[in-house]
Formats: structure tokens, sequence, C-alpha cells
């Protein structure tokens, strides 16, 4: 089964859905999944455009699914992946990981409880971690994820 997540912009209601790859990662890149996609493209659009989360929505939709479909070969024999990456207005059940997107420029990496599937909300969610967005060295302020859902 896929580990699925979804990405929130903190005070915008509609997110991201993830249909696979949905573990943390690390935010340095040195361990692949969400942060180590994540964290590069916010910090160029934190630069670039500041807090716009309809902006910053849209294109973070782009940059991930340019980062699923990266091989036009690939592409031209299988066509695009349209599994890899969706818009919702409300949580799903079935995600493992909740990862939101803050005004103070932090990113919460939060793992869903078994509550969650009786009541998919990010009060059924524990906070395993906080990385903040700056520049080229993102920091976890809260502790290391590394291992959590691989």
């Amino acid at each position: 089964m896929s580990t699925r997540c979804h990405i929130l912009i903190e005070g915008f209601k509609p997110m991201l859905y993830r249909h696979c790859d949905g573990y943390p990662g690390s935010a340095d890149g040195a361990t692949f999944g969400v942060l180590a996609d994540l964290i590069p493209f916010l910090a160029a659009f934190r630069e670039r455009r500041g807090w716009d989360p309809e902006y910053m929505l849209a294109r973070m939709a782009q940059h991930l699914c340019n980062l699923f479909e990266p091989d036009a070969e690939q592409r031209a024999k299988y066509g695009p992946d349209f599994l890899s990456i969706g818009i919702d207005m409300a949580m799903h059940c079935d995600v493992a990981f909740v990862y939101r997107v803050r005004k103070d420029w932090t990113v919460e990496v939060r793992h869903t409880t078994s509550a969650f599937w009786g009541k998919p909300t990010l009060a059924n969610t524990t906070l395993i971690d906080t990385v903040m967005v700056e520049g080229d060295a993102p920091v976890s302020t809260t502790g290391a994820h590394e291992g959590v859902g691989s």
C-alpha cells in the first residue's frame, strides 16, 4: 500500500493529497520523502513570492507533479501519472502523514493516529517534527523523524 499524505497551508482550505511516497524523509534531502521535495520549493517561493497561499498551492502542485514525472521518455510511453498529486477540500481517512505549512514558515510533520480513520482531522494527528524554512539550510526544531513510516 502507498504511503499517502496531505499537505496543508495554514489558513487555506484547499490542500494537496499525495497518493504515494508520503513519508517525511529529511529536510536536507539526504533521505527521500516529502520534506526533501517540499522544503527547497518553499524556500524559493518564500524568497520570490512571500506568503501567498493561492499561488503557493498551485505552484506546489506543479512542482510535485514535475518531480513525479521527470522522465519525458517514460511520460511518452506510459502517459502522465494521474495518481500522484490531487487537490482536496477534506482529508482522506487513509493518510499516514499530514504536513502543515505555517505562516511563520515552519512545516509541521504530523503522524495520524488510529482515531484519524474515524474522524480525519488535524486534532487526530501527533506532531513528530517541525522544520523551519530558511534559505538553503532547513533546520529541524523538534527532533529527528528519520525511519518514521519508512
